[in-house]
């Protein structure tokens, strides 16, 4: 059976190609070239656990190993793609730009991602784009980048609408257009891309391009930050501190602040960041979290050291009705 529709081929869920952010909702069996879903599939693993029968998890569709070598895959990807499919040659070129089941080279990358962005596959436009921006396996040339960004982005890729977006912004390739940038910025953001957030949340804040306004700088912010983009954490917990856009919370900028750091190499942004974490603990201990009151001698939760209380009694009602149970495990 070909599968080439953009669907989970038990449940029929559609639109799996292009998921959250441009990440695919689904999972490509190299074997058949069944997509399937990441529900379905964690439900057959489930079901199809390996037994003294069957020793080793097998495709639901045609019933060939699953667990192969990057070198079996990629020759079940690349006899796919001699075959048509867009999918694979975007695989294969994936496996000759890692070089993982072949020996890399990423002129060939570039050869089967054209192939399959000739084809129309945005997966595959946008990684051409990429190429030609970066003049991997490719001369650079930011006009065709943009070219190819684009048609990635008509189809509503999300990482090309930002791609696209940063384009317009900076004029490389395309003349340069803030308005655009916003515009492209605004269809990626609102398809889950973080950079496209942070970038509208960065706008909002110092008010190029749009009327200043903090509380979407906050929002925007906020989006990204749940994605993990570290730089939207680190504004989102200084509008947390300064009250920018949202109440002051000391404690929700403390834990923004550590989630800043998480997978951040930057040591010197990292000392940065530790040093926003004592002023701001210094911050809180001088007014209780509950009643706000001002005042020395404050007693410090035990458990997160961050919110301090004037009395007992405050802390309790922090504890039950202000949230602070909540706050204070994530701190």
């Amino acid at each position: 059976m070909d599968y080439v529709k953009d669907e989970c081929c038990i449940c029929y869920e559609k639109n799996l190609a292009l998921g959250k952010g441009g990440k695919s909702n689904g999972i490509r069996k190299t074997c058949c070239g069944a997509l399937i879903c990441e529900s379905c599939d964690l439900k057959i693993k489930e079901a199809l656990k390996p037994s003294k029968d069957v020793p080793e998890l097998t495709c639901p569709m045609c019933r060939s190993l699953i667990k192969v070598s990057y070198k079996e895959n990629f020759d079940r990807c690349l006899n796919h793609a001699k075959e048509g499919r867009a999918w694979a040659m975007v695989m294969v070129g994936q496996y000759y730009r890692e070089g993982k089941g072949v020996a890399q080279s990423f002129k060939k990358a570039f050869e089967y991602c054209m192939m399959a962005a000739e084809l129309g596959d945005a997966h595959a436009q946008h990684s051409i784009g990429a190429m030609y921006a970066y003049g991997v396996g490719v001369e650079k040339c930011l006009e065709k980048s943009f070219h190819f960004f684009m048609l990635a982005a008509s189809q509503s890729h999300p990482s090309a609408q930002c791609k696209v977006g940063n384009l317009y912004y900076k004029g490389e390739g395309v003349s340069q257009s803030l308005d655009k940038a916003i515009e492209w910025w605004s269809k990626a953001a609102e398809n889950g891309d973080a950079d496209a957030q942070y970038f509208l949340g960065r706008l909002y804040y110092t008010g190029e391009g749009v009327k200043q306004n903090y509380e979407k700088a906050f929002e925007y912010y906020s989006l990204a930050a749940k994605e993990d983009h570290n730089v939207a954490q680190f504004n989102l917990a200084l509008l947390y501190e300064k009250g920018e856009g949202v109440g002051v919370n000391y404690v929700k900028a403390i834990y923004w602040f550590r989630q800043s750091m998480k997978d951040n190499k930057n040591e010197e942004k990292c000392k940065e960041v530790e040093t926003y974490i004592k002023q701001t603990r210094e911050s809180l201990s001088k007014y209780c979290y509950s009643c706000k009151k001002e005042g020395e001698g404050m007693k410090q939760c035990d458990r997160c050291f961050a919110a301090h209380y004037c009395s007992r009694e405050c802390q309790i009602k922090d504890w039950k009705e202000g949230g602070h149970k909540d706050h204070c495990k994530k701190v």
